[in-house]
């Protein structure tokens, strides 16, 4: 009896979630022409970003998340459609000049972040797609003597809030 007086939940708990999406590392993706708007081989690579990020929506809902904002990271940040995500999710589309660019207005009101499609970083070898915010103007980036990716950029932005990376 007392267990069940003193059971506590996660819905006991307001629990906000960050999801970043980048396009070059969804599933299938080996080519910029499947991750280039107007490419006729893009919608099928766009709608499998859109399983992904809903798969990462419903996986936060089902883990009791009672916000969750998503951030298209993509090229010109117009790649997914909010209509398609569930209800309540807000989606984040567009570039506004914000200083933390993937993770725009995360902050410490968040539980999480997850990260999807994110790539390895310029320099790398082993992927076609590999770069680091652009493939024409940025051959390495190094962060405290680190190669850098978008990922760990980002991570440490979450970072500086609090929030963990929970999924990539």
């Amino acid at each position: 009896l007392f267990a069940q007086e003193c059971a506590v939940t996660f819905k006991d708990f307001p629990m906000n979630v960050y999801i970043s999406f980048d396009m070059e590392g969804i599933t299938g993706v080996s080519h910029w022409n499947q991750v280039t708007s107007g490419h006729h081989e893009y919608p099928r690579y766009r709608a499998q970003l859109a399983r992904e990020v809903i798969a990462a929506c419903e996986g936060a809902l089902a883990a009791a998340a009672q916000r969750i904002v998503v951030k298209d990271a993509h090229d010109t940040g117009r790649n997914l459609d909010g209509s398609e995500l569930p209800p309540g999710v807000e989606l984040i589309s567009g570039w506004s000049g914000h200083p933390l660019k993937m993770v725009q207005e995360i902050d410490e009101n968040f539980a999480a972040a997850l990260f999807i499609g994110y790539h390895t970083p310029a320099g790398l070898s082993g992927n076609a797609l590999a770069h680091t915010f652009s493939s024409k103007k940025v051959a390495t980036m190094f962060l405290n003597g680190q190669l850098a990716s978008e990922y760990l950029i980002c991570a440490h932005a979450a970072e500086m809030f609090a929030v963990p990376v929970v999924f990539v």
